[in-house]
């Protein structure tokens, strides 16, 4: 009869009556209004670091007491953001008897990225090499040559000489990627002398490129040679019979 116990906020009013008895009247009734507010709870919000993977990302929050349920904004909007930035978030208390509120920064940082860049196998002077990379984020993979290696038209690789040439593979990232760690391939390029053409065994070509080293060993048509002459700049072999120079 005397325990007063509130489900929520907001304005009570408190009657106390007395309906008198045999010997008294009843009481004039009387009121007691006042006001309940919420008590303040805690609030701590977490989770606010994250990495761009192309999925929303929500914050969490804990509180004293434990267990009341949290309500966010994301810049003032109530769905969570998916690219990378950094975004003002409010967590705010949702229940009948605890208000509390928190404001924290979430940050979600710039996903890292990998080139996947094949080997390219020797090259003749004359030839011209379409390049192909790609990139883990999907963007587009760009490459850069030395001489005697030149690129047009972004993939299209051709050769002004004999030598090693190094083509790197390159993506500068965007605002959701970083940089991806640049791949870089060697192409050892050469010249055949001669050229083309049907040869009997017995007869002798070289292969230059200048950057060799020791050849001990080559495959003709299936067939290993050892060279008659090498060096650091080329090598000289004997065609087997059978055999073409490499065209």
């Amino acid at each position: 009869g005397t325990n007063l116990t509130f489900s929520g906020a907001g304005v009570v009013s408190i009657v106390a009556s007395q309906i008198g008895d045999a010997n008294w009247t009843a009481a004039p009734d009387v009121t007691n209004t006042f006001n309940v507010t919420k008590a303040t709870a805690a609030v701590y919000l977490g989770s606010l670091s994250q990495v761009y993977d192309g999925s929303a990302k929500s914050v969490t929050a804990t509180t004293d007491p434990s267990g009341l349920t949290v309500t966010f904004t994301y810049d003032g909007q109530a769905w969570a953001p998916t690219n990378a930035g950094s975004y003002a978030v409010t967590g705010t208390v949702n229940d009948v008897m605890w208000q509390g509120s928190a404001a924290g920064t979430l940050v979600i940082g710039l996903a890292g990225q990998t080139i996947t860049f094949p080997a390219i196998v020797p090259q003749k002077q004359s030839a011209s090499v379409g390049l192909s990379a790609t990139a883990s984020s999907g963007l587009a993979v760009t490459f850069s040559a030395n001489p005697p290696g030149t690129i047009s038209d972004g993939t299209n690789l051709t050769f002004s000489g004999v030598g090693d040439v190094l083509v790197v593979a390159s993506q500068a990232g965007n605002g959701t990627y970083t940089p991806a760690p640049s791949v870089t391939n060697m192409v050892k390029v050469f010249s055949v002398t001669p050229d083309n053409g049907p040869f009997a065994g017995g007869n002798s070509i070289t292969i230059t490129n200048g950057h060799f080293g020791n050849i001990t060993n080559v495959l003709v048509g299936g067939v290993g040679v050892v060279p008659t002459a090498a060096g650091d700049n080329g090598f000289t072999i004997v065609v087997p019979s059978g055999s073409a120079a490499p065209t």
